[in-house]
C-alpha cells in the first residue's frame, strides 16, 4: 500500500487496489454492497449486486490476473481520486 494516503477513505480504496493482485473474487466482492453496479470497460460489462459481481470477478480471473500500482492518491470530500499504472496478465498466453 502506497505511503500517500492521509485519510481512511483513502486507505481503503489502497487496500482494495493491493487486494486485486490476490485474484480473489469473494475477497474483492466484499468491497462491494448488494446493490452496487460493477462496470468494467475494457469488457463492456455491467454486473449488479454483490453476488453477480464475485461471479464475474471469478470469471474474469479465470482468464487473468491483475496488479495495481498507485502513483498517486488524493481526496476531498466523498471523492478520491487516483493515478495508476494496471498490469494484466494474459492466462491464455
Amino acid at each position: 500500500m502506497s505511503k500517500d494516503a492521509r485519510t481512511d477513505d483513502e486507505r481503503n480504496v489502497l487496500r482494495f487496489f493491493d487486494d486485486w493482485a490476490r485474484s480473489d473474487a469473494s475477497l474483492l466482492a466484499q468491497y462491494f454492497t448488494d446493490d452496487a453496479v460493477y462496470t468494467d470497460i475494457g469488457e463492456a460489462s455491467r454486473e449488479r449486486g454483490r453476488t453477480n459481481i464475485a461471479t464475474y470477478l471469478t470469471n474474469l480471473f479465470d482468464r487473468c490476473s491483475l496488479k495495481i500500482e498507485t502513483l498517486h492518491i488524493a481526496s476531498r470530500d466523498d471523492i478520491i481520486f487516483s493515478e495508476r499504472v494496471d498490469y494484466i496478465r494474459m492466462k491464455s498466453g
